[in-house]
């Protein structure tokens, strides 16, 4: 059964390529690229439902950019969008991954390869900081609301603390600001 109410611009193929390509850029800002394309150039999708569509994805288990492609895709054509989507996300990581484990095996690998993969952890990190202080900004993330991750990161590494109790302690607390607190604010 085919679902036909999805009246966007974009074909398939367009989509695929879309996230083909923003998944060739996956650790060059690729959060960036994809509002860009989607919001200014193809204009299918609002900076609000962008975002919208990022908190989204973030709140589902699993890879936060296959949540996205899943959802945008599912936004723009349904079923096939979905499936053009995440066939373009998922590419590239699959094929980059298959090199990095083959190198990864080779028992006497030469000793650049062994640096190559040493450096490539510290710098997949530092790739990593441009879009999430981006995404943090647009969504309204300030410092106020960094510290109980901060917090609870400290606790888990330098105090042994299990992520179990943090998680029970932060919803108490929650709640008790929920109940007591905010009602007074208002």
């Amino acid at each position: 059964m085919h679902d036909f109410s999805y009246n966007s611009p974009m074909t398939t193929s367009q989509i695929f390529i879309l996230f083909l390509r923003n998944g060739l850029q996956m650790l060059a800002n690729s959060y960036a690229t994809l509002e860009r394309a989607l919001t200014e150039e193809e204009n299918v999708l609002t900076k609000e439902e962008f975002v919208r569509t990022v908190t989204l994805s973030q709140a589902f288990p699993g890879i936060f950019s296959l949540n996205m492609a899943a959802f945008i895709g599912k936004r723009l054509k349904g079923y096939v969008g979905i499936f053009a989507a995440l066939a373009g996300a998922i590419i590239p990581a699959l094929l980059i991954f298959i090199f990095i484990a083959f190198l990864s095996t080779m028992g006497d690998a030469p000793e650049w390869i062994r640096h190559f993969l040493r450096g490539l952890r510290p710098a997949a990190v530092a790739l990593l900081v441009p879009p999430c202080y981006k995404l943090g900004r647009d969504v309204g993330i300030h410092l106020s609301t960094v510290v109980i991750p901060i917090a609870a990161a400290i606790l888990i590494v330098i105090l042994h603390i299990s992520p179990a109790y943090i998680v029970i302690a932060t919803a108490l607390c929650g709640y008790v600001y929920g109940r007591l607190v905010r009602p007074v604010e208002k």
